[in-house]
């Protein structure tokens, strides 16, 4: 399970099979949050120093864009991206 594997001995599978609808999403995207910021060590530490900096910082961009999305939420992220864009284009 997705929030198991990122908070190992946190639940037990009664606990995590009982979760009320609302924890089940906080504990999934916290668990999401997890893997993304694994996954953004992993690619610093072991495809940063030998590979292509563009071609690896497109990625990190991509992962550093979804871990501010799952912690902000939705509606928060894309507002800030449209500001972004709005000043960008002045």
């Amino acid at each position: 399970m997705h929030i198991a594997e990122a908070f190992p001995g946190l639940f037990t599978y009664s606990e995590l099979v009982h979760m009320d609808i609302r924890d089940r999403a906080f504990w999934l995207n916290r668990a999401s949050i997890v893997f993304v910021r694994r996954e953004l060590l992993a690619k610093e530490a072991c495809l940063l120093p030998n590979t292509k900096t563009d071609v690896i910082q497109k990625d990190m961009n991509k992962l550093q864009g979804e871990l501010r999305r799952l912690q902000v939420g939705n509606k928060q992220y894309y507002r800030e991206n449209r500001e972004k864009l709005a000043k960008r284009a002045r």
